[in-house]
């Protein structure tokens, strides 16, 4: 404002239509009755009021969580140790089956070790017997050649 607005004298008409755009203390009262007051907004909660029941929450959320990943540990391990103990039974089963196998034909090789391990004892026998015959053959005629000398 300049020096000249504040000396030159105002008139009533003047103040009246400067404070015409400007609320009366009617519009002020009747806005205010609009707003909360502080009774009213003491229902809400307050930033800490929201702080501290956020963090509870995040707490019953984390126990929450825990907790069901315990359960799904727990299940976890439950069907683990189960289908380990099936694949065990299934694999004992199966090594059973190879080992029997096994001692089939062990017994089968075994078998045939000894049949032939007879045959060849037979067939020494017979060698030994035709050896002894030759030589027995030489001396059948011993005692009467000895008798005549």
């Amino acid at each position: 404002m300049s020096d000249d607005a504040m000396t030159n004298p105002c008139t009533r008409r003047d103040l009246t239509e400067a404070l015409a755009d400007q609320p009366t203390k009617q519009d002020l009262q009747t806005a205010l009755a609009n707003h909360p007051t502080k009774q009213d907004l003491q229902r809400y909660a307050t930033k800490l009021d929201l702080e501290t029941w956020g963090g509870a929450l995040m707490a019953r959320m984390d126990a929450r969580f825990e907790r069901g990943f315990a359960e799904m540990r727990q299940i976890l391990d439950e069907r683990l140790d189960r289908r380990f103990a099936e694949m065990r039974q299934i694999l004992d089963e199966r090594l059973d089956r190879r080992f029997a196998e096994m001692r089939q034909i062990l017994a089968e090789s075994q078998r045939t070790m000894i049949a032939e391990l007879a045959r060849h004892s037979v067939a020494n026998a017979e060698d030994l017997r035709t050896r002894v015959r030759a030589v027995d053959d030489q001396y059948r005629d011993l005692p009467p050649r000895v008798t005549k000398l």
